[in-house]
């Protein structure tokens, strides 16, 4: 179940078995931390910053049993997660990228010399 609808509130379901009595399809979220291989999974799609409003909203709806319907954005500490979550990633991503720019520089730098950014003629005028 992925949410409850207006309908669904009306009938008072509460659990998967009044789900499949009541005749609807009982289902889990895409997004979930049931096993350590889809933990990872949404870890790894958190630090690349996919799909972070519908993991997010996902979490805050979840409930503790998987055999519960999930409430309306019940849990919304959760948001405070994933807000720190997508910073400290996002932080941590952009000083490998400019920690792998700056060890691509000093290797030119060790190679060429000094003045390697510079073309032929600007060095001529360095020298003059």
């Amino acid at each position: 179940m992925i949410g409850l609808t207006e309908r669904q509130k009306d009938l008072s379901i509460i659990t998967r078995h009044d789900c499949l009595n009541y005749g609807g399809e009982w289902s889990l979220n895409q997004f979930n931390y049931d096993d350590i291989n889809g933990a990872m999974t949404q870890t790894l799609f958190m630090s690349l910053n996919m799909n972070l409003p519908k993991q997010m909203f996902a979490m805050m709806n979840a409930s503790s049993d998987p055999w519960i319907v999930p409430g309306f954005k019940e849990k919304r500490y959760l948001a405070i997660y994933f807000v720190l979550s997508f910073l400290l990633l996002t932080f941590f991503m952009t000083n490998l990228f400019i920690a792998v720019v700056i060890a691509a520089f000093n290797q030119e730098y060790d190679k060429k010399g000094k003045n390697f950014l510079m073309t032929d003629e600007q060095k001529m005028l360095m020298n003059a």
